[in-house]
């Protein structure tokens, strides 16, 4: 069903967020 995929497409932009938040602080912990 479109909620299913849409349920989905969201837990994977979270998902993506999270990684991609986790990389920034890891990059800026290195820079300091």
């Amino acid at each position: 069903s479109p909620a299913v995929l849409i349920g989905g497409a969201v837990v994977a932009g979270l998902g993506g967020a999270a990684v991609t938040g986790l990389f920034l602080r890891r990059g800026q912990r290195a820079a300091q």
